[in-house]
């Protein structure tokens, strides 16, 4: 296994042996009311996620089409690098890119580390612009399905975000994410100005990058917005 292979493997729950610790997998499904969806994931790590549809590193969720009806998304991705880039913020732009063509009813994004708030502004949006959870303890992702734990330190502080159409992130959602993880760490949630005037952007952004792709017509059936930018 190479050394990306291998931060790959620590940093997400598509392996063997790190996975999103249960007590916050809980969490998400109370603020989402289950998840239809989990681009980067496993067998495995699926037991402890219960998504009703994940895909594989084989399928690669960075390439295969997400889901063209409406749905909710739980993704923990890779850390590592993919054609120079970092694979978190690949994934955080497709998840961006799928809630501005309207499919996402809601999602929570997990950033292994804190690197991710600078790093995602490479994305037009970064995780500031939405409600966020930075934890007051590192979080143990190397749990096994059951829920045990292994018996290493947690190496990096981490950050969650909600992920949701600006429409319906004026008040319940933030309320039910703040909720549920004021008891892990500090939610930050961003001021509605904000987080409208770059989410007025974005989409912008996004409409014409699909008219370029596809000319006027409709978005092809089963397309979940492009994938990451070059």
């Amino acid at each position: 296994m190479t050394d990306d292979a291998k931060r790959s493997a620590r940093q997400t729950s598509d392996s063997q042996e790190w996975y999103t610790p249960p007590h916050i997998v809980e969490r998400v499904h109370q603020i989402l009311g289950g998840i239809d969806f989990d681009p980067a994931s496993c067998p495995e790590a699926n037991k402890v996620v219960r998504a009703k549809r994940f895909l594989t590193e084989r399928e690669n969720g960075l390439v295969a089409p997400w889901p063209a009806e409406p749905s909710t998304v739980y993704c923990n991705p890779p850390g590592g690098l993919r054609g120079g880039k970092s694979y978190p913020v690949q994934f955080w732009a497709r998840l961006l890119r799928y809630c501005a063509s309207d499919r996402l009813k809601a999602g929570i994004f997990m950033g292994f580390t804190l690197d991710l708030m600078q790093t995602s502004q490479s994305a037009v949006l970064s995780v500031l612009r939405f409600p966020f959870c930075v934890p007051k303890q590192r979080l143990r992702f190397n749990t096994t399905p059951d829920g045990r734990e292994v018996a290493t330190r947690p190496p990096h502080a981490n950050v969650i975000v909600l992920v949701a159409p600006f429409r319906t992130t004026e008040g319940f959602l933030p309320g039910e994410f703040e909720k549920a993880f004021r008891d892990v760490g500090d939610v930050v949630i961003p001021s509605t100005q904000g987080r409208r005037m770059g989410w007025t952007t974005f989409r912008r952004r996004v409409r014409r990058e699909e008219q370029d792709l596809f000319g006027e017509e409709r978005v092809p059936t089963g397309w979940g917005g492009p994938g990451p930018a070059e």
